[in-house]
C-alpha cells in the first residue's frame, strides 16, 4: 500500500509516494525495501519493480536506470545526482533530471520529500534525529536552491515516523533540540522529542510556506500493523522507501 501526498496531488509532473509494510496491493506480505534488511537481493529487487509498476513506470525499465538511493549514515551530506545508483555516505539527494526516482529508506527516521514543480527540481533527505540536528533538511532545501528553486515555491511532505509520544530520549539527545521541542510527560520521567515539529519548523525557516508543508499523520512506533519500526521492533524489521521524482515529458 503507497501513501500519496496531498501536497503533489496537483503536479503532474511529480511522482511521490511513501510505502508502507504492506505490499501496493493491500497484501499484507512485508513489502520490505532495505538495502541491508534480511531480504534476499532478488526480493528487494521484485519489491522495487513492483513499487516502480505502483508508480505507473514501465515494466520493461530497468531498475538501475530509474533508482536512486541515498546510503544514509544519519548525517546532513547531500548528493546532487544526474544518474542512478546508491550514493553512500548521503542522507539527501537532489536532481533536475526527469526519469529519475529518488529513495529514502526508514523505518522510524522521518523521509521528507520536497519539489518546485516549477523549477522541475526535487529532493529526498533522510532525517532521523541525528539528520535534523545535523541540518540535512536545510542543506537539502540549500542543494536545490544551488539548482534553481525557490523555496516559497517548494512543497514538502514529511512522511510517517516516530511520533513525540513514544521518541523517548537521553536528556544528552534532548538538548540538542530546541526546548519547544522537548516535553517531560511525568515527574523524573525522558524528555520526549517531537522531530515532525523540529522538522517542520526547518522547513519555515528555510522560506517554505506553510500551506505547502503536508506532515503526515500516526506513527510508525504505535502503528507497526502499518509500518515498519526499527525501535518498535527491536531493530528486526523492514525499510519502508520515500520515493519522489519527475516524469519525463
Amino acid at each position: 500500500m503507497l501513501l500519496r501526498p496531498h501536497a503533489f496531488a496537483d503536479q503532474p509532473s511529480l511522482v511521490a509516494a511513501v510505502t508502507t509494510r504492506h505490499t501496493p496491493d493491500g497484501a499484507h506480505a512485508p513489502f520490505d525495501l532495505g538495502t541491508n534488511t534480511a531480504i534476499t537481493l532478488e526480493t528487494r529487487q521484485a519489491h522495487q519493480r513492483a513499487l516502480l509498476r505502483a508508480l505507473g513506470f514501465r515494466a520493461e525499465d530497468p531498475l538501475d536506470e530509474v533508482l536512486v538511493l541515498a546510503g544514509q549514515i544519519h548525517g546532513a551530506e547531500v548528493e546532487t545526482v544526474t544518474t542512478p545508483g546508491v550514493y553512500r555516505e548521503r542522507d539527501a539527494l537532489v536532481t533536475a533530471t526527469p526519469g529519475l526516482l529518488l529513495g529514502i529508506q526508514v523505518a522510524d527516521c522521518a523521509p521528507v520529500l520536497l519539489a518546485d514543480p516549477v523549477a522541475g527540481v526535487i529532493g529526498a533527505a533522510h532525517s532521523g534525529w541525528r539528520g535534523t540536528v545535523a541540518g540535512v533538511v536545510p542543506s537539502t532545501v540549500a542543494a536545490m536552491r544551488a539548482l534553481g528553486a525557490e523555496p516559497s515555491r517548494m512543497r514538502a511532505y514529511v512522511g510517517p515516523c516516530i511520533s513525540q509520544q513514544h521518541f523517548e530520549v537521553g536528556p544528552e539527545v534532548a538538548v540538542q533540540f530546541a526546548e519547544r521541542f522537548v516535553t517531560i510527560p511525568a515527574p523524573g520521567a525522558k524528555p520526549h522529542v517531537n522531530l515532525k515539529g523540529a522538522i517542520h519548523t526547518q522547513l519555515l525557516d528555510g522560506g517554505l510556506r506553510a500551506a505547502h508543508i503536508e506532515v503526515a499523520p500516526g506513527c510508525t512506533v504505535a502503528e507497526t500493523g502499518r509500518f515498519f519500526s526499527y525501535r518498535a521492533e527491536a531493530g528486526q524489521t523492514g525499510r519502508m522507501l520515500g520515493v519522489i521524482g519527475l516524469r519525463k515529458s
